[in-house]
């Protein structure tokens, strides 16, 4: 009977849980991320994980929201960090807001730009502008739309390493999540106002599958981790 052989499956991974909670020394947790967040809050969090669970092995897939939504929705993830509201219809992803990230405009330091501008400031500016499909460049046109404006690209098509390159050369100026240039000594940010420019960062895994126990293990440390980002912090998104 179906009924028969779902409790046997129960039985079967209540007793692998309470096996591996007795030495979580193995496992692995695949996992997706956003370029932005591998190049921001991502790699401490790997770090702090690592240390405490030396032996799990982390496969990291870095690529947009739709795709790590869809790569969830298809069990190749077990959890993702990524920008909400989702893409997606589907009604077995699960989010948890965890971060409310501030956008800002990165400029070279050299640039001598303000601490503070309106986003009705940037409408002159040379922007270099994320790819199509790229959650950045969706809320930066949006931005720029409704106050008016369509904005002027110098250059267009990276992900988020190359967009900071090329403002790092000067081709021009970025709207970015500000946790991105704390690595980046040649870039500062200005802080954009009318309106604020933030988006908010959610854990994402499969509700109807129990997740893996590293994968709990992950998603604890992660949400500990990203409690030290008290500024960030979301209370109720």
């Amino acid at each position: 009977h179906p009924h028969e052989q779902r409790i046997l499956i129960d039985v079967e991974s209540a007793e692998r849980t309470v096996h591996e909670v007795a030495n979580l020394r193995r496992g692995r947790v695949r996992m997706g991320a956003t370029p932005s967040l591998c190049e921001g809050v991502l790699p401490d969090a790997l770090r702090r994980f690592h240390q405490t669970y030396p032996d799990i092995d982390l496969e990291v897939q870095e690529a947009g929201s739709r795709v790590l939504t869809r790569e969830l929705a298809q069990g190749r993830l077990d959890v993702a960090l990524l920008i909400v509201p989702l893409h997606t219809d589907d009604p077995d992803i699960e989010t948890t807001p965890v971060l409310r990230e501030r956008l800002v405009l990165a400029s070279r330091t050299d640039s001598g730009f303000p601490e503070r501008m309106d986003v009705g400031d940037i409408r002159d500016l040379p922007l270099v502008m994320f790819r199509e499909g790229y959650d950045l460049r969706d809320v930066t046109l949006r931005a720029c739309r409704a106050a008016g404006f369509e904005p002027r690209l110098a250059v267009e098509g990276g992900e988020m390493s190359a967009v900071l390159r090329f403002v790092e050369a000067g081709l021009g100026h970025a709207v970015v999540p500000s946790m991105v240039l704390a690595s980046r000594p040649d870039l500062r940010s200005t802080v954009l106002e009318n309106p604020p420019l933030d988006r908010v960062i959610a854990l994402a895994h499969r509700s109807s599958e129990a997740l893996p126990l590293a994968s709990r293990a992950f998603k604890a440390e992660l949400l500990a981790h990203l409690k030290t980002f008290a500024t960030g912090e979301l209370g109720s998104v």
